[in-house]
């Protein structure tokens, strides 16, 4: 089966992700809840002035998460992403991540001293062939 790129766009802002990756497991719940918050809001909010991309059919979503310092693993990445592939998940139409038309892949890159940036790249994919 091949693949083929129907659709892409570009969601990308300044931001510092305060996703679990950055919280501890005995953490209050009001901070939590104030992290998650954070996060949707920020997620929203850049969508929003991206002029609000939705994918027309199944659709991989890529996290990039730019910052001085590379997270030491992939499961800090995949949490600290957490809040904000939830809400994204729910801008283009999704009530979940857990949608079989969903794909994820999560990237880090080094940025300048204090330069903090979230990239969420989306491909809308067409299936062709076999």
């Amino acid at each position: 089966m091949t693949t083929t790129i129907a659709w892409e766009a570009t969601v990308e802002w300044d931001h510092r992700l305060t996703g679990y990756a950055n919280l501890g497991p005995k953490t209050h719940w009001a901070l939590v809840k104030k992290a998650k918050d954070h996060d949707k809001d920020a997620t929203r909010a850049a969508w929003r002035d991206a002029g609000r991309p939705t994918p027309p059919g199944p659709v991989l979503l890529r996290f990039t998460r730019i910052a001085p310092r590379a997270f030491d693993d992939d499961d800090n990445l995949r949490d600290a992403f957490k809040f904000v592939k939830d809400e994204i998940c729910r801008c283009i139409g999704y009530p979940n991540d857990a949608h079989p038309n969903l794909r994820f892949e999560f990237a880090q890159r080094r940025g300048a001293v204090r330069q903090y940036t979230v990239r969420i790249e989306m491909f809308a994919e067409v299936r062709r062939g076999r």
